[in-house]
């Protein structure tokens, strides 16, 4: 029973010595904590908002940095900042910065880009119907100094005034500009709205050769009185027309332009049928002419050497005129492979 107590009294002995430098311990001293970085003057900075904030000017600008200064540049625009204006901004807003001898001024840009003349042209029309322009009609504006708008944006354009003139077709008038994130702008413009057709134009740069498709010509209005003779005003007389000279972008196509491709080359090797009452053939022939769809050849039968008239009806074919007689050449052209000999 003696052993055991001793033995007891040993181990709390024990654990008590080693217990103790935890109990005394001090708590290890903590790493200090990082400073904030200073503020500087930036250099060049862009925006895509109206105002400038004290961000803009400044990294590491503090509490205070998404406090707004004022208004920022027109989008296409700049402002510069020197360096006695920053320093009296760092001083308003607990910014703790000083300008060095050599402080290079803070320049504030905002992109933007020229506002489209097709935004002008869509705002102005129903102002014009309004005011007596006729029921189809082009627009041409004299739109100078045109503003600068946020790009991506969608303006918002409202016309203030307008005057027309229905006897020329000119008109006035002042424009009111702005979108969600610009300031509204006042412009002036002027132009003439001038009566239009409904025409086939090109929706890109035709090439001679080209067979014309859905997808490389339109309709589209066009002025009237500029409009090409002859021009083609259905789409259905345009495709699978063949162009014939080159034509831009955006053009009318007048008939003079397009031309029915060719179903048989000169030279080549066609199928021609005949046809009479009771009775229809069909033979090979040389064409002596290239000839597009309706056209009126002459075809070389190589056998009899004999010259039909045929009408082209599809890719190397085409049918004897009924009732034409076949002739004889008074002499034959290397050209066929058949002889040169007078018949």
């Amino acid at each position: 029973m003696m052993r055991k107590s001793l033995l007891t009294i040993a181990l709390l002995t024990a654990a008590g010595t080693l217990a103790a430098p935890q109990a005394n311990a001090q708590p290890a001293p903590s790493a200090p904590a990082p400073s904030a970085p200073a503020p500087s003057a930036r250099s060049l900075v862009s925006i895509d908002r109206a105002t400038v904030e004290v961000k803009d000017l400044f990294r590491n600008a503090g509490a205070d940095a998404d406090v707004v200064l004022g208004p920022g540049p027109a989008p296409g625009g700049r402002i510069v900042v020197g360096a006695p204006q920053l320093a009296a901004i760092a001083t308003q807003y607990g910014v703790a910065w000083q300008p060095g001898d050599q402080q290079p001024p803070v320049v504030i840009e905002r992109p933007g880009i020229p506002l489209e003349r097709d935004q002008i042209t869509r705002a102005l029309r129903p102002a014009l119907i309004r005011a007596g322009a006729p029921r189809h009609f082009t627009i041409t504006i004299d739109a100078r100094n045109l503003p600068m708008v946020p790009p991506g944006s969608v303006a918002d354009i409202a016309v203030n005034r307008l005057s027309l003139d229905r006897t020329t077709g000119n008109f006035r008038g002042s424009l009111l500009v702005k979108s969600a994130t610009m300031a509204a702008v006042s412009i002036d413009v002027a132009g003439i709205a001038t009566p239009a057709i409904r025409a086939v134009v090109a929706a890109e740069n035709l090439n001679p050769g080209e067979i014309l498709t859905g997808s490389n010509v339109k309709l589209g209005w066009i002025p009237s009185q500029t409009s090409p003779p002859h021009v083609l005003t259905s789409l259905t007389q345009a495709i699978g027309m063949e162009v014939s000279r080159a034509v831009t972008s955006n053009t009318a196509l007048s008939s003079r332009a397009v031309t029915a491709p060719l179903l048989i080359d000169r030279g080549a090797m066609v199928r021609l049928d005949v046809t009479m009452p009771g009775l229809e053939v069909s033979a090979r022939g040389i064409a002596m002419a290239g000839g597009s769809e309706g056209s009126v050849i002459a075809v070389l039968n190589p056998t009899s050497r004999e010259i039909v008239q045929a009408v082209v009806d599809g890719p190397d074919s085409a049918h004897v005129i009924p009732g034409s007689m076949p002739t004889r050449p008074r002499s034959m052209t290397p050209y066929y492979n058949i002889g040169s000999s007078p018949q």
